[in-house]
C-alpha cells in the first residue's frame, strides 16, 4: 500500500510536471507568435509611412505645377498679351475713326459717330 502511495505521488509529480511543461512551451509559442506579429506589422508600418510620404512629394509637385499653369493662363489671358499676339501674329490693327456696325435682320447700317 505505502508503494502505491508513492507511485501515485510520483505518477501525479510526473502528471504535473508535464501539465508544467505543456504550459510553458504554450506560453513560449504564444510570446512568439506575438513578437512575430510585431515584427510584421512594424514593417506594414515602415511600407505604409514610406507610401505616404512619396504620395506627400508628388501631392506638393502637382500642387506647384498647378501654380506654373495658373500663372500661366494669367499670363496668356492678359488683355496686353492678347493685344499683342493679334497685332503681331494676326496683322491686327487698332481702330482709327469711326467704327460702323451693321445690323443683318433689318439691313441698316448704325454708327457711333
Amino acid at each position: 500500500m505505502a508503494y502505491q502511495t508513492i507511485q501515485t505521488k510520483t505518477i501525479n509529480k510526473i502528471k504535473d510536471f508535464t501539465q508544467m511543461r505543456m504550459v510553458y512551451f504554450m506560453i513560449t509559442i504564444g510570446l512568439i507568435f506575438l513578437f512575430s506579429m510585431k515584427i510584421v506589422i512594424s514593417a506594414r508600418i515602415a511600407t505604409v509611412g514610406d507610401h505616404m510620404r512619396r504620395l506627400e512629394i508628388e501631392k506638393t509637385q502637382y500642387e506647384k505645377d498647378i501654380q506654373i499653369l495658373k500663372s500661366e493662363i494669367a499670363q496668356i489671358s492678359s488683355l496686353n498679351n492678347i493685344s499683342s499676339k493679334a497685332r503681331e501674329e494676326l496683322g491686327m490693327t487698332e481702330v482709327v475713326g469711326n467704327i460702323v456696325y451693321l445690323d443683318s435682320s433689318s439691313q441698316h447700317i448704325a454708327s457711333t459717330q
